[in-house]
């Protein structure tokens, strides 16, 4: 779990180093692209915060179809890797 954390806290970094070279040699597009596509990224880099954002978001704009496809991804994604003790009881 730490090891997740720590790569995770560094992938923003390097985001932000990758921001930074591409404005210094003039790539203006490509970071358009690249800010386009960190937007559209499901896995919002696993900050809780936007997940959540984006959940709530689904939801107020009565988007199933959005809700039904971030959860499956997350599904897959994240709750399919947890362990056992953290899954919801089935009574």
């Amino acid at each position: 779990m730490f090891q997740k954390n720590y790569i995770m806290a560094h992938l923003q970094y390097v985001d932000e180093l990758i921001k930074e070279y591409l404005v210094f040699r003039g790539f203006t597009s490509t970071l358009r692209s690249l800010d386009n596509d960190l937007k559209n990224d499901k896995d919002k880099g696993f900050r809780v915060d936007r997940i959540t954002n984006q959940i709530l978001n689904h939801i107020q704009t009565y988007d199933l179809n959005g809700l039904r496809d971030l959860w499956a991804h997350l599904d897959r994604r994240l709750f399919n890797h947890l362990s056992p003790s953290l899954l919801p009881c089935k009574c």
